[in-house]
């Protein structure tokens, strides 16, 4: 059987797109909508769910708030240029 390089993105993408947790999430309300990206080397694909207030759907241009997250983020990344010496 010959290799496909491509088998393992097209399952990611795939199960992205799929029905489970997310659209039930969606549709029990705990989440308005989702969106995730999906990278594979130098392909990357957007697959969003649900509505946003105004009725249309997310994508990938879609602002959202990250609030106390961001927190994270930045401490790790200053933390790790303390640490190399930048």
């Amino acid at each position: 059987m010959p290799h496909d390089e491509h088998a393992g993105e097209r399952r990611t993408v795939a199960r992205a797109r799929g029905k489970g947790p997310r659209q039930e999430r969606i549709a029990a309300g705990t989440y308005q909508t989702l969106v995730f990206g999906v990278v594979d080397g130098d392909k990357s694909e957007v697959v969003a769910f649900g509505k946003l207030d105004d009725g249309r759907a997310p994508d990938g241009d879609t602002i959202y708030e990250l609030g106390s997250v961001t927190k994270t983020f930045t401490a790790t990344l200053l933390a790790r240029a303390v640490l190399s010496g930048a």
